[in-house]
């Protein structure tokens, strides 16, 4: 017996939620690549920068899930999502402006202690709101217990 879950998920909203989820994936990519190049001129694109980003993108969006999971359990609205994807967008704003700083406020560490550590105050924080929408994005479309395999799986791939 399928379980259904009371949804009415009008198709111009299904749009645009699959919408937000592509512009999310992309912004995982952007945010990976600014940061890699606001890095790059003092500690240069070796190993040790991008297994610092790549590190920290894995282990932000980790959290960012597993948080995201529980907020969606207690509050599958969009409004939710919307105020979300604002604060993404209000922390990726705001990082040409206080990267430099914060790079350069770490030349007496390693390569690899500022490398990592500028990954983490730089990307840590959006990476992590940014993992929080696909399991929102998810609970708002799932209409019946049975589906929602289907929907996460449609969502992870666009």
């Amino acid at each position: 017996m399928e379980q259904v879950i009371n949804k009415n998920i009008d198709a111009k909203l299904k749009k645009m939620l699959f919408l937000l989820a592509f512009a999310e994936g992309a912004s995982v990519m952007a945010l990976e690549i600014l940061v890699a190049k606001m890095v790059a001129p003092l500690y240069g694109a070796s190993l040790y920068v991008w297994a610092s980003i790549i590190g920290v993108t894995l282990s932000a969006l980790a959290i960012g899930y597993f948080i995201g999971g529980r907020i969606s359990e207690k509050h599958s609205r969009v409004h939710t999502l919307l105020l979300l994807l604002f604060a993404v967008s209000l922390l990726m704003a705001l990082l040409p402006a206080v990267a430099p700083g914060i790079i350069s406020s770490m030349t007496n560490y390693s390569i690899r202690s500022a490398s990592l550590l500028a990954s983490l105050i730089l990307a840590g924080l959006p990476m992590l709101l940014l993992g929080m929408t696909p399991p929102l994005i998810i609970s708002i479309l799932t209409n019946a217990v049975e589906d929602s395999g289907k929907t996460a799986g449609r969502i992870y791939a666009v």
